[in-house]
């Protein structure tokens, strides 16, 4: 996890060009459109595709964001690890990275006036689903935002079955849909929150 999180720091201080492109007017975050050299950088710096690279566009309203990591239990999304940042610019770039999602996730933040991180790390040591078939599902659109509502980034399935049906992140408000008998489905989600950090 510590080398993912090297990673997506690299990435978000050699793609921090891009935060400038962006003029959408509306709340959303998107993919990001990378540049031929852009692209390069991010192949020799993650070859396996672990991080995600997305654009945003927020109001002044917005206060904050949190990175949630789910797991699904009884037909349910239940939430197991969450870290936040305090937002400050209207648009910039972020990278989220991850290896197998119950092991954590990562998130860095760029814009012009803002760089700030938070790290969802478990333990070390917990390899409960590293022998199963693993299947991930990404967004891959322009998204829009609502305040405090979390936009799936990513599914995870983790499962012995020889062939894994695995639903997109599209389906994400309605978890029963993941429940098909899999050792584990995980979720990483953002929020973006009105609410300000507190400072305890």
């Amino acid at each position: 996890m510590k080398k993912i999180f090297v990673v997506i720091c690299a990435l978000s201080l050699m793609l921090s060009a891009g935060c400038t492109k962006q003029q959408n007017s509306s709340m959303s975050i998107q993919p990001s459109k990378l540049s031929q050299e852009e692209t390069d950088i991010k192949n020799l710096l993650d070859p396996e595709n672990q991080q995600q690279i997305f654009d945003y566009n927020v109001d002044e309203q917005v206060k904050s964001v949190a990175l949630r990591v789910y797991r699904l239990k009884d037909g349910k999304w239940e939430m197991e690890r969450e870290g936040a940042v305090a937002m400050s610019d209207l648009k910039g770039r972020f990278v989220v990275g991850f290896d197998k999602m119950y092991k954590g996730a990562n998130i860095v933040f760029k814009s012009e006036h803002l760089k700030n991180s938070s790290v969802l790390e478990a333990s070390a040591d917990d390899t409960s689903f590293d022998d199963l078939g693993t299947t991930t599902n990404k967004i891959s659109g322009e998204t829009n935002i609502e305040y405090e509502k979390d936009i799936p980034l990513a599914i995870q399935y983790f499962s012995s079955k020889p062939n894994i049906e695995a639903y997109g992140v599209e389906d994400f408000s309605h978890p029963e849909k993941y429940d098909a008998g899999h050792e584990a489905v995980y979720a990483v989600t953002i929020c973006f929150s009105k609410k300000e950090l507190s400072s305890n």
